[in-house]
């Protein structure tokens, strides 16, 4: 009985545990989205996309941190990299309209219009406002 209750006690520290250390990497990842946004703000691109990039090691299911990554990407033309984020952004939250937007521009930018306008058409059912100078050109 002793062995069981010992391994339940032990059991049980160590879930405790992993959710206080889940806990501050959420935290940590959400201090630095802030701080990135911060350093974006003031035109430091680079330095928030590094933010936003450990963000996201911090914790991989911050979507927010995923989006803004793919938005420095896209900001640096780095059209690809950015689909990649946008693409993990919007697995992560499908109802996120930004990064269905954000993803079209990179496929624009990409050359690839219908691409684009499917992106644009699902962030205008989302909700995304002024997006009608997008897709007034989509079929």
């Amino acid at each position: 009985m002793n062995k069981i209750r010992a391994l339940f006690t032990i059991t049980t520290l160590l879930i405790l545990i992993t959710l206080v250390a889940c806990g501050n990497r959420e935290e940590a990842a959400k201090a630095l989205v802030k701080e990135g946004k911060r350093l974006q703000s003031m035109g430091q691109n680079s330095e928030a996309a590094r933010k936003f990039e450990e963000a996201t090691k911090k914790d991989a299911e911050n979507f927010e941190a995923w989006y803004l990554l793919g938005n420095s990407r896209l900001t640096a033309e780095k059209h690809r990299e950015a689909l990649e984020y946008f693409d993990k952004a919007i697995l992560l939250n499908a109802q996120f309209a930004p990064a269905w937007y954000s993803r079209g521009l990179a496929w624009f930018y990409l050359d690839n219009q219908q691409k684009a306008c499917e992106n644009w058409k699902e962030a205008e059912r989302l909700g995304y406002h002024n997006i009608s100078d997008r897709t007034r050109h989509c079929r």
